[in-house]
């Protein structure tokens, strides 16, 4: 008999056992292979930084009247203006001390001194009787140009009341943020 270097296939057409031996081998291995790596635990995510504390309102406040002429009509530049001298520099003349608020206390001026956020406006528009509508719409119109125009204003909430007294004056009073 003549060796040619090559096998015979048993008759049946299957492959010995042995030779499966390695592909078994080589499945069981990568069964594990997939296994180690779903039992890993997930990298866990950072914590988010804690929100930034709530702004809070001061309870000291400032009551100064604004005084933008005669009438009701809104001057965006006037206003600006005003409000502007009587939050940088104020005049004793600016704060009311015959309508029961008495002098500006420490705390009003030292906020105004320091230019704080103002996050609260009571706007008292002034005018007679017949002129209460016109008053409010007028006052709120002064408190939206000087969220508007101002920093110190922007966000503020603010609302417009009705006081007596002849057009053309807003009597605010500001609470400053902490």
């Amino acid at each position: 008999m003549v060796l040619t270097g090559r096998r015979r296939r048993p008759a049946n057409g299957r492959a010995p056992a042995v030779h499966l031996a390695g592909w078994l081998f080589a499945d069981l291995l990568l069964v594990l292979f997939l296994v180690s790596l779903s039992a890993q635990n997930a990298p866990e995510a950072p914590e988010p930084p804690p929100p930034p504390p709530p702004k809070l309102l001061s309870p000291d406040s400032c009551e100064f009247t604004v005084r933008l002429g005669n009438g009701f009509d809104v001057d965006p530049d006037r206003v600006v203006a005003e409000l502007g001298r009587i939050l940088s520099d104020p005049d004793d003349s600016d704060f009311n001390t015959d309508d029961g608020h008495g002098e500006p206390s420490d705390k009003c001026r030292e906020h105004l001194t320091e230019q704080r956020e103002i996050g609260f406006v009571i706007a008292f528009g002034s005018g007679s009787n017949q002129q209460i509508g016109a008053a409010k719409e007028f006052a709120a119109e002064v408190v939206e140009i000087a969220v508007a125009e101002i920093p110190q204003f922007e966000g503020a909430k603010y609302r417009e009341l009705w006081t007596g007294g002849s057009p053309g004056a807003v009597e605010l009073s500001v609470f400053f943020l902490e």
